[in-house]
């Protein structure tokens, strides 16, 4: 913001060194017409003195003063058409160059500090930062022009956190919770800046949850009663105490505010049944309930090898949410996929918690859950589920509208 203070100041003054030059050229200023008045009225102030000297109405003194004092003002007033000219305003090639000269540093600072150089970092860290790079240490010199960098930049906070995420991707578990405690100084009621921090203080420790990491994810918490980073440290933490009923209340309250087919998602599902089994309960909840579906698209339907099929099972008579689903690509099809309970979506709504459900497969043309105009479809109709699998073959061969 200060950046940009700055730079609009500079930049209205470059526009007032242009603008002044055709204003001063404006001014009013003496002209050849205008001398010949200002004589003239020096004769009259002249001529009245001499009538006033001979009616005795002033001496010979104030006679000599008042002329004098109408010398000098003609003197004044009066100049010649040289002087006329070189008092006419600054010359305009003179704002014009001066604006030229502030609008080159302008964009020189804002090289220094704006924009250009936060683009030219974000296609570098694109690049540095990559799942597929190898070089440590160029990743390793690259975060750390990043921390040098972002408190320069115009908006700092971006910077902390990419520093971060690097830092952590790479496991160095100190610089992420150094990178994250400049975050959370900007960005103090940003959740995921205190759960990154919580995470980071978590694994630099040796997977010990000190009472400063706690802290940090319970502020998280208090700001985002379902922060998926600070419930997933906890139940982690949990479980590895022994203590599961803690780990699944903590994965299943973050598991409801999660995307439900996300990769997040399913690794919080297969902790929840594994926490489960420790418990003594079933860990394996496809006795519960199972379906297993059969997936193929019509032949007469033009696609894209990229684009995205949703399977899910809803219930017929409950909320409008999906029980349990699979996300695939296109190009997998034809195949089978299984809906089970270990897919469920939020606590206490799974698959075997209703006795009817609907089965659907959607070509979506978005990539996206919701059904739009477009896409295409296979419904299975409403189906009885009796704690045994069903098996059910699923075409897509209905378009939305």
């Amino acid at each position: 913001m200060i950046f940009i203070v700055g730079a609009s100041a500079m930049l209205l003054l470059a526009a007032g060194f242009v603008i002044y030059p055709f204003v001063a050229s404006r001014v009013e200023v003496f002209t050849p017409e205008r001398n010949e008045q200002n004589l003239d009225l020096y004769r009259e102030r002249i001529a009245d003195l001499d009538a006033q000297l001979l009616a005795e109405d002033i001496t010979d003194s104030d006679y000599e003063q008042l002329k004098q004092e109408s010398d000098g003002a003609l003197l004044y007033d009066y100049g010649s058409a040289a002087e006329i000219q070189r008092s006419n305003g600054v010359p305009r090639w003179l704002g014009l160059v001066a604006c030229g000269l502030l609008v080159v540093l302008v964009v020189m600072v804002y090289g220094r500090l704006g924009a250009l150089t936060d683009w030219q970092l974000s296609q570098r860290y694109a690049a540095a930062m990559a799942p597929d790079q190898q070089n440590i240490e160029l990743q390793r010199e690259f975060l750390a022009e990043v921390t040098a960098y972002a408190d320069d930049s115009p908006e700092p906070a971006q910077w902390w956190y990419m520093a971060a995420q690097g830092y952590l991707g790479l496991s160095e578990y100190k610089q992420a919770a150094s990178a994250y405690r400049q975050l959370v100084l900007l960005v103090p009621e940003d959740p995921a800046a205190s759960a990154g921090l919580g995470q980071a203080l978590y694994l630099a420790n040796g997977r010990q949850l000190t009472a400063e990491a706690r802290g940090w994810l319970d502020q998280a918490l208090s700001l985002d009663s379902t922060n998926a980073t600070a419930l997933g440290v906890m139940g982690i933490s949990a479980f590895e105490q022994g203590q599961y009923q803690e780990a699944i209340d903590a994965w299943e309250r973050a598991l409801s505010a999660l995307p439900p087919m996300g990769g997040q998602a399913q690794v919080l599902r297969n902790g929840v049944a594994e926490a489960r089994g420790m418990l003594g309960q079933s860990s394996d909840p496809v006795a519960a309930a199972r379906i297993e579906v059969s997936v193929s698209l019509s032949d007469t339907i033009q696609y894209q090898s990229d684009e995205t099929i949703f399977v899910f099972a809803r219930a017929t008579k409950g909320p409008p949410f999906p029980l349990a689903a699979v996300k695939l690509s296109v190009a997998e099809l034809p195949t089978t996929v299984v809906l089970d309970d270990s897919m469920a979506m939020q606590s206490g709504a799974r698959l075997s918690s209703f006795d009817e459900v609907e089965v659907v497969a959607r070509l979506s043309r978005g990539n996206q859950p919701i059904a739009s105009a477009g896409d295409w479809q296979g419904r299975s109709g409403s189906l009885q589920l009796q704690g045994t699998t069903i098996q059910l073959d699923l075409l897509i061969d209905q378009q939305v509208e």
